[in-house]
C-alpha cells in the first residue's frame, strides 16, 4: 500500500467528521450519520476509520453490493488504508480494516464473531434487517457508524431504535449551492 494521501474533505464533511467524533467521545456507542447521495459519505467514513485504523482499531465495513464494496475499496485506496475484502470471491487477508459483503459475513460469523471494535454500515437503512441484525449483534463491543442519505428503514420507521445520537450533513440545496 502507498503512502497515506490525506484526505482533503470540504468544510461540511470535516464538520460531519468532528461531529461523529464529539459523539464517541461523550459515550455514545452507535452514530447515525445522514448526509445526501453525492456528498461524500464514503470519503468521510473511510477519513474516520483511517483514524481508528492508525490507533490499532479493527474495522468492518459492511456494504451489501458489489458495487459498493469498489466504491468503499477506491476510498481506502485514497486515504492509504490497507483492507482485506470479505465476499465470495476474494482471498482472505489478514488485515485489521475489512470490507465485508453482508451476506458472506453472516455466513461466516463463527469465524469474525467479536472481532472488531469500530463497525461502519453503509446504507445503514438496511440495518435491521435479518443478516444485517445478526452481523451487528456478533460485535457487542464495537462502536458504530451507521451511513445513510435515508434515515428511515425499508418499511418507513426510523432508525432511533438502532442508533444513540444523529449526525445531520448538509442539504441537498446546501450542497447545489456550494456548487
Amino acid at each position: 500500500m502507498s503512502a497515506p494521501q490525506p484526505i482533503m474533505l470540504r468544510p461540511y464533511q470535516n464538520d460531519a467528521v468532528a461531529r461523529v467524533r464529539d459523539a464517541y467521545r461523550v459515550g455514545r456507542r452507535r452514530v447515525l450519520l445522514v448526509s445526501p447521495t453525492g456528498s461524500g459519505k464514503t470519503v468521510t467514513f473511510a477519513h474516520i476509520l483511517a483514524g481508528a485504523a492508525r490507533r490499532g482499531k479493527r474495522v468492518l465495513i459492511l456494504a451489501h453490493r458489489a458495487e459498493i464494496i469498489e466504491q468503499i475499496e477506491a476510498a481506502l485506496k485514497l486515504a492509504g488504508v490497507a483492507y482485506g475484502v470479505i465476499a465470495a470471491g476474494h482471498p482472505e487477508i489478514d488485515s485489521p480494516v475489512q470490507i465485508a459483503s453482508v451476506a458472506t459475513v453472516a455466513r461466516r460469523l463463527d469465524r469474525w464473531r467479536d472481532r472488531f471494535d469500530f463497525v461502519v454500515v453503509d446504507e445503514c437503512h438496511r440495518s435491521v434487517a435479518g443478516s444485517w441484525a445478526a452481523v451487528l449483534a456478533s460485535q457487542p463491543r464495537a462502536h458504530v457508524l451507521g451511513v445513510t442519505a435515508t434515515p428511515e428503514r425499508l418499511d418507513g420507521r426510523g432508525l432511533g431504535e438502532l442508533f444513540d445520537e444523529l449526525v445531520v450533513g448538509p442539504s441537498t440545496a446546501e450542497l447545489i449551492k456550494a456548487g
